[in-house]
């Protein structure tokens, strides 16, 4: 049990190390971040917040598909991200597509933005489940926003 919570407390250090590196160039524009953190609050439905490039406010998803593959611990996710932001020109909506493994707590997803601000760019997504006294588990991570 030590080695596993060891081996989780690596994995999320090096994933907020990398989450924290500056912002890279996409075509010769600005990467958008966004950083949230969310829960579920009863399936398929999630809540949480976020800040970043697009200002604060609240982060409101919904799970359209879940599928175990590779005997249960990866899934393979479709979902709808909304972010309902304080300054409303900077809300908006993705739907993304990817994978979440259970046993190293990350998810990588990609989509574009729907509706709201950027609509038509391309998003990606990376997140880390961690530990919550209310949720018993939220997942934090950043969706970066390539500018069309």
């Amino acid at each position: 049990k030590i080695i596993k919570n060891l081996t989780f407390a690596a994995t999320a250090f090096l994933l907020s190390l990398w989450l924290q590196t500056s912002t890279a160039q996409a075509g010769g524009k600005p990467q958008i971040e966004v950083t949230f953190t969310k829960w579920v609050t009863a399936f398929p439905q999630m809540e949480g917040f976020f800040g970043g490039d697009a200002g604060t406010g609240l982060f409101a998803g919904e799970v359209l598909n879940l599928t175990q593959i590779a005997g249960g611990q990866i899934w393979k996710i479709d979902a709808r991200y909304g972010f309902i932001a304080d300054d409303p020109s900077k809300s908006f909506t993705a739907v993304i597509h990817g994978k979440h493994s259970w046993h190293t707590g990350i998810g990588i997803l990609n989509g574009v933005i729907t509706e709201g601000w950027h609509a038509g760019a391309q998003v990606h997504v990376e997140f880390q489940a961690i530990p919550d006294d209310v949720h018993g588990f939220a997942f934090q991570g950043t969706i970066t926003i390539q500018p069309n």
